[in-house]
């Protein structure tokens, strides 16, 4: 697991949401330097943090952390 490559699809997944890093700090409760801090890779988010950005968005955490599989989580009738 690089932690470049996981900044990388974090700025990615932010970009193509079209929030800014401000946004994605309030959407996860977090602090504009913390989300600065994951998109330059010097240290990667928590596991609180990770579940909160595959439940808000809707994506794998083996794609964010991995860059493997399907980058949306696939829904069922029951979700």
């Amino acid at each position: 697991m690089s932690e470049k490559e996981i900044s990388e699809r974090l700025k990615e997944l932010r970009k193509d949401f079209g929030l800014s890093q401000e946004r994605l700090a309030q959407e996860l409760g977090v602090a504009v330097f913390t989300v600065q801090k994951w998109e330059r890779g010097s240290f990667l988010p928590g596991a609180k943090a990770l579940i909160a950005i595959s439940e808000k968005f809707g994506i794998s955490l083996n794609w964010l952390l991995l860059g493997e599989g399907p980058r949306f989580l696939r829904r069922t009738d029951k979700d």
